[in-house]
């Protein structure tokens, strides 16, 4: 077998990679117009963990085995910058008090909490800005909001608060529409612009996983490598 060599190491890293500052964060906000402005003022955001929850059996030799349980979801966790006016703040403050307000004894409104949750994606996007590929978050509501650090040396910085997301579960897109129907967005034609064909939003490109995906088997020899 030959040893890899600088040209297939750059085959091997189409496009020169998946880049952490390509992305998009997409979401609701109840009752806000925030939403709007999310998708740039959403600093820092993840791809989730999977889990898949170990059962140990042992067998009559005494030996382990190992099967798979169900699976879990973490809580997910977006850095948002904090606007002049703190309208994303305010929104989700007012997002999170709908499932217990400050002044009420009662913590919990089912409800209304139920009534609040709303769903949120994540995509990971290529260097032409088109979607790679993406997970839809189901259900979701503002679990904690972090802290706004303020001190006289942070003159040249602006704030920004961390949000954690709860979320009943995720769907990779490559298992569908990156936009599912029983994802009900508010005014989601200003939010995201008319969904076209493959579930790609208006004004970005169309080149997406699938179009990717094609290039790249059209374009490998049978070692791998691509065709010049």
């Amino acid at each position: 077998m030959n040893l890899p060599n600088i040209s297939s190491f750059k085959n091997a890293l189409y496009w020169g990679g998946a880049r952490a500052n390509y992305y998009l964060v997409q979401g609701q906000l109840p009752d806000s117009a925030a939403e709007f402005d999310l998708k740039f003022l959403c600093r820092a955001a993840s791809l989730p963990v999977a889990n898949v929850n170990v059962v140990d059996v042992m067998t009559p030799g005494g030996r382990k085995i190992k099967l798979s349980g169900e699976r879990t979801f973490d809580n997910w966790t977006i850095t948002v910058y904090n606007d002049t006016n703190m309208v994303m703040r305010k929104a989700f403050e007012a997002w999170q008090a709908r499932s217990g307000v400050y002044s009420s004894p009662i913590a919990y409104d089912a409800l209304s909490n139920y009534a609040s949750q709303a769903g949120w994606s994540v995509s990971q996007l290529n260097r032409k800005g088109g979607r790679v590929h993406g997970y839809n978050f189901y259900n979701c509501w503002p679990a904690r909001l972090g802290e706004i650090a303020l001190s006289y040396d942070e003159a040249g910085s602006i704030e920004e608060f961390e949000v954690e997301l709860a979320f009943s579960h995720y769907i990779p897109t490559n298992e569908g529409s990156p936009f599912p129907e029983d994802i009900e967005y508010t005014d989601s034609s200003r939010m995201f612009g008319s969904i076209s064909g493959g579930g790609i939003p208006d004004g970005l490109p169309t080149d997406g996983v699938e179009a990717i995906t094609a290039q790249i088997l059209n374009s490998k020899n049978g070692d791998g490598s691509l065709t010049t």
